[in-house]
């Protein structure tokens, strides 16, 4: 068992069409095939909005999405989590189809596969893994070679001095039951997790610019604390949402202090998409200013003066 996990499994596909594998080089990318295997899961869209969820929602946005082409998935390899942020941050600049970038740690993905029963269909021994879906221009076009130009230019980035962007390997699929393969080693997580026994589940963003060393030194703190600990580190990276499911620790706040600690130090979000609720109602204060906190207040008692909705939850 690994110290603790972070990322992103790979599979086999067995008797289903090959699905690509794409490897970075400094001359470009080689394509070449592979067979994955897994449990078809249903994927999730990423949103373009930093996402919080500690303290009312002021405003609410509903958008539909037209699919006008094929749609590719992409697992990638990369050295580390900082490489991760930062092709996430290419592929939204210049490939428009994208929908998701989901970022793990290796040990993470290596724990889920350990679940699955998996193999790791890239590197095995990546640091970092990132989780792409796009979707073609047109309906006509491949979504693979859409996918596979994005992944060229991230490797001419890297030929220019980037570095950090280098693509280690990819697996790449197409078919619906091959993306969904692929998606299941991210939405497994919460799985393999509960697999090893009670676990603590933290919701959080994290600013662009801290959510690398955020992924990278959780785990690190967590196992120094607590050396038996599995810790997973995985979430959207296009919009800073970290998910930081902890096993193997007390049943206590203390876990779920060191990591709220982290994250207002650099700036986040104690809570993302799961709210304050009564768990974290001793970090508002921390979280939002004082401002901030009574708007709310003032917002909750207008719309409910009898104090019957939802009674002390975030407030009274």
């Amino acid at each position: 068992m690994w110290p603790f996990a972070l990322f992103w499994p790979v599979l086999e596909l067995p008797h289903t069409a090959p699905v690509c594998v794409v490897m970075a080089v400094p001359t470009g990318i080689v394509w070449s095939s592979v067979t994955l295997s897994g449990v078809p899961f249903p994927c999730g869209v990423w949103q373009p909005k930093h996402p919080s969820g500690d303290g009312f929602v002021m405003t609410s946005l509903v958008s539909g999405v037209g699919v006008t082409g094929g749609v590719a998935v992409a697992l990638l390899g990369l050295p580390s989590m900082a490489a991760a942020v930062a092709l996430a941050a290419s592929l939204r600049a210049g490939l428009p189809g994208v929908r998701a970038l989901e970022a793990m740690s290796g040990d993470s993905l290596r724990q889920v596969a350990q679940f699955l029963g998996a193999a790791v269909p890239t590197v095995p021994d990546a640091a970092t893994f990132l989780l792409v879906e796009a979707e073609s221009p047109g309906a006509t076009d491949d979504p693979a070679t859409t996918l596979a130009e994005a992944l060229a230019h991230a490797a001419k980035d890297t030929s220019g001095g980037n570095a950090g962007r280098a693509v280690e390997e990819a697996a790449v699929a197409t078919s619906s039951a091959d993306r969904a393969r692929l998606w299941r080693l991210r939405e497994a997580h919460p799985e393999a997790a509960a697999a090893l026994g009670l676990v603590h589940k933290l919701d959080v963003t994290l600013p662009t610019a801290e959510l690398a060393g955020f992924c990278d030194d959780v785990a690190t703190e967590v196992a120094a604390r607590w050396p038996p600990a599995t810790t997973f580190v995985y979430g959207h990276v296009g919009d800073g949402n970290v998910h930081v499911n902890v096993v193997g620790v007390p049943d206590s706040d203390e876990v779920d202090d060191l990591v709220l600690a982290q994250v207002v130090e650099r700036g986040g979000s104690i809570s993302a998409e799961h709210g304050i609720g009564v768990a974290k109602k001793r970090w508002l204060g921390r979280d939002r200013s004082v401002t901030e906190v009574e708007a709310m207040r003032s917002i909750k008692a207008a719309l409910d003066p009898d104090g019957i909705l939802n009674p002390n939850v975030l407030f009274p």
